[in-house]
């Protein structure tokens, strides 16, 4: 097994927990050993769009109704027949080309250099790929992971038969499924290859949350556990501040001076306050500080240097609920609105929202994804273990509810529990999953450039071929696979990532 293919795998893990724009983390030693797989003259290849006719249901051999898919491709000229490609896993978003033209990302460096093809399947029901007419419920039962699956194998297929490939070395690639983090997916990453072991040969899957899980609660324990690391003051702060808005919301005069310092509208100041409403309103707060726990520190545009967690805690240097109007606003910017932009934290327009059955742009998407976490993963957030950041702002019973009173009373907790614990025994979750590539990853940022030192280990089962970066600043990796369940180590250690054992990863994948 080549060194420089272990790099190729390992380069790609960079992509997904330290995206950078314009350049990659990739050292000059490595990248010469990049160049040098391969002599050929290589020309720029073009970037361009495709449908694929797929099946609606894989599952119902007499249905034959078909739909169109969409997916991006970045041909090799020089393709090999039996070279690597790589396959980009859409997620809950339209596809974005850039994840092929981006000269800056190591799968398309690596690309370049070994004369390989890279795709990008969209998701369907997501972006311009629509199987059905409408997202009404009798559409969205064709909506779920298990068909995703089978739209991705149905897609290696196609490719290699148009392409003439005779034994490609396929590798899905992905981050999340999402988590709202990434428009790629990584569970589906995993799933594919341990489904298709003959067509996918190997697989990327990053902070892919392979365990289904109705309550969540670890994901606000672990976004407090960041940043006590981080800042205990700014810990405390955040804990006091939510004690204080949690008080205020008890009385009339309290929820006025919460309305006017947040900018919300009137839910939360009728004579009959629903709780409900409050309940949305400390779910809403509380996800602009999700955003940037989750997005500080990566190594691209403001996430850089200003929309860090240091950032917010410089903000929060106080117990004022005015400081966290200040890191909200902060937020907007990042997003491309006006700092003053008023939050709408009624319930009813939620539902409203969501219960929006057309294709039309934005509500498509989130409602899609909803229907996701109602009827396979769950991945609620709660705040049901009451001791955290959060207090019991945001029970169990919240999200139960959005699942009601969006998709009918038939969704209680009962059948949602059975939903999930039939993706879990589907699929696996992150215990009996049945290829094991642990690694397990420490970021600490080093300086106030946004420059990330990594160190973990690495562990592989021979032949298994698949990877699992999982980031301890992470709040989603108590979903991913964390046990590593094989005797070859690879340690991991420093900025770049090197293949530092003669057992290297993928043995026999592209020889």
């Amino acid at each position: 097994m080549d060194k420089s293919v272990c790099l190729l795998i390992l380069a790609v893990i960079c992509e997904f927990i330290n995206p950078i724009e314009g350049r990659t983390e990739i050292s000059q030693n490595d990248v010469s050993v990049i160049n040098g797989l391969s002599n050929v003259i290589r020309e720029k290849p073009l970037i361009g769009r495709n449908i694929i006719k797929q099946k609606l249901d894989h599952f119902n051999e007499s249905d034959k109704r078909r739909w169109n898919q969409w997916f991006i491709h970045r041909k090799s000229r020089s393709q090999s027949p039996n070279g690597p490609i790589f396959l980009i896993i859409g997620g809950e978003g339209a596809a974005d080309r850039n994840w092929l033209a981006n000269q800056g990302l190591p799968h398309v460096l690596l690309a370049d250099r070994m004369n390989a093809s890279i795709y990008l399947l969209e998701h369907r029901f997501y972006g311009n790929s629509r199987p059905t007419k409408d997202l009404s419920k009798q559409s969205l039962k064709y909506l779920n992971a298990r068909q995703a699956v089978q739209d991705i194998e149905a897609f290696v297929d196609h490719v290699n038969k148009r392409e003439g490939l005779r034994d490609p070395k396929w590798i899905a690639v992905g981050g999340s499924y999402s988590g709202e983090i990434h428009n790629v997916l990584g569970s589906l990453a995993a799933w594919s290859r341990e489904k298709s072991p003959r067509k996918i040969r190997a697989a990327v899957a990053s902070s892919a949350p392979l365990l289904a899980k109705v309550d969540f609660s670890e994901f606000g324990r672990q976004v407090e556990a960041i940043v006590t690391k981080t800042d205990i003051r700014c810990a405390h702060n955040i804990k006091s501040i939510f004690r204080q808005l949690t008080e205020k919301m008890k009385t009339q005069a309290g929820r006025h001076e919460i309305v006017e310092i947040f900018r919300l509208d009137d839910s939360l100041i009728r004579p009959k306050v629903s709780v409900k409403d409050i309940q949305n309103f400390f779910f809403v707060v509380r996800n602009y500080i999700n955003f940037i726990i989750m997005h500080s520190a990566i190594n691209a545009r403001m996430h850089r240097d200003v929309l860090t967690l240091r950032s917010m805690c410089d903000i929060l240097d106080g117990v004022s609920i005015q400081s966290l109007r200040k890191v909200i606003s902060m937020v907007m910017i990042a997003q491309g609105k006006s700092p003053n932009t008023a939050i709408d934290v009624s319930y009813d327009n939620f539902v409203k929202f969501m219960k929006n059955e057309r294709y039309a742009q934005p509500s498509s998407q989130p409602r899609a994804w909803l229907y996701q976490n109602c009827n396979e993963f769950g991945h609620f957030a709660t705040s049901e273990d009451r001791n955290g950041f959060f207090g019991d702002t945001i029970p169990l019973s919240f999200f139960i509810g959005r699942c009601q009173d969006v998709f009918g009373p038939e969704y209680t907790k009962e059948r949602i529990l059975q939903n999930i614990a039939s993706t879990n025994t589907y699929f696996g979750g992150n215990k009996n999953f049945k290829l094991f590539v642990p690694i397990h990853l420490k970021r600490t940022l080093i300086n106030d450039k946004g420059i990330d030192f990594f160190s973990g280990i690495l562990c592989s089962i021979q032949a298994t071929d698949v990877i699992f970066p999982n980031g301890s600043d992470d709040p989603w990796f108590a979903l991913g696979v964390l046990e590593a369940r094989g005797n070859d180590i690879i340690f991991i250690d420093g900025k770049y990532f090197r293949c530092l054992s003669s057992i290297c990863l993928f043995t026999n994948l592209l020889g």
